[in-house]
């Protein structure tokens, strides 16, 4: 597969093709060592040989509890890229 499996956005093919669903991306103001949550809960498991990819620009990702958190290094506007690929 291409560039699924390494850094960066997927292919706009895969995405088209329905390899890859996206879901966002969530643009959002960020201050400076804010910490954000990009996923509230993550209650339900993928599917089976499905995997989660979500991008950031900068900074940390994270789980605290049952959420996915970004804790962005600079301020300004921050685009989440979230994915859900299908092997």
């Amino acid at each position: 597969m291409g560039s699924s499996f390494c850094g960066g956005q997927p292919d706009t093919s895969e995405v088209e093709s329905g390899l890859v669903k996206e879901y966002g991306p969530k643009t959002l103001q960020a201050k400076e060592e804010e910490t954000v949550s990009v996923i509230e809960k993550i209650d339900e498991p993928l599917a089976q040989g499905e995997w989660l990819k979500v991008i950031a620009p900068d900074g940390e990702l994270k789980f605290e509890d049952n959420a996915l958190v970004y804790k962005s290094k600079k301020a300004g506007r921050k685009r989440i890229g979230k994915y859900v690929f299908s092997r």
